[in-house]
């Protein structure tokens, strides 16, 4: 199982090895869960063999990275001193990622059977929410706990961003829905409300399905107030939903 960094600077794209499409790539959060600054982001983007435009959601998750007390080497950050002579306080997604890797080493003790890719959904899949975009956080900072205690094969996880183009008046006159999802599917179906109501409506939503875009969404006409929107995307696969 791969665990690798996302690198840092301020407000970085992710770059190799972080891109990888199979490692599950850390992101680092500060103690208030907050997203570090240093810490890079998604998505990734490359041009395929067919000229044409794909992406992927980066990083998968995000763990605590800033102020970790760790081992010292030599004499480095000797000024960063914490718990006693021996030991350093560091930030980076490289001190995130040791965590995801211990963690990914106590669940494969308890599942020596999974594979590299149910390691990853279940990080994701019980992954806490912070609130931040998909393109920073991933799907959340990761829970041990929670996903120890997921019984059976974890479900497989999908990942989609929002994508906005200019604003008329307030209001984006296009929104498109990107990501990575399975190309044998028996039905796909995107919806979308405003914050607060109960019905999700699909007007105006056009499934595209091709080059990273899973849909796109003309609000003209059907959405005439201001506010944060939801989308969600529903999938069935060999009639699971």
């Amino acid at each position: 199982v791969a665990v690798v960094a996302a690198g840092n600077e301020p407000y970085c794209p992710i770059g190799s090895p972080g891109g990888a499409r199979k490692a599950i790539t850390v992101g680092a959060t500060n103690k208030q869960d907050g997203i570090a600054d240093f810490s890079c982001r998604g998505p990734v983007k490359w041009t395929d063999v067919n000229g044409n435009e794909q992406i992927l959601i980066k990083p998968d998750v995000v763990a605590p990275g800033v102020n970790i007390c760790s081992a010292e080497y030599a004499s480095a950050w000797s000024d960063r001193r914490c718990i006693d002579g021996k030991h350093v306080a560091i930030s980076g997604t490289s001190m995130a990622t040791p965590v995801v890797s211990g963690s990914v080493a106590l669940l494969k003790q308890k599942h020596s059977d999974w594979t590299p890719e149910d390691f990853k959904n279940v990080l994701k899949g019980t992954a806490k929410d912070l609130g931040k975009k998909v393109i920073e956080q991933g799907s959340g900072r990761i829970q041990i706990v929670e996903a120890s205690n997921i019984v059976g094969k974890p479900e497989e996880v999908f990942d989609f961003y929002v994508y906005f183009e200019s604003k008329i008046n307030n209001i984006y006159n296009k929104v498109e829905l990107k990501g990575i999802f399975p190309s044998d599917y028996d039905s796909l179906v995107v919806e979308y409300k405003k914050e607060g109501e109960e019905n999700w409506r699909s007007e105006g939503i056009d499934i595209i399905g091709r080059n990273g875009v899973i849909a796109e969404f003309n609000p003209e006409g059907l959405i005439s107030e201001t506010g944060d929107y939801e989308f969600r995307i529903k999938l069935i696969i060999n009639d699971v939903e």
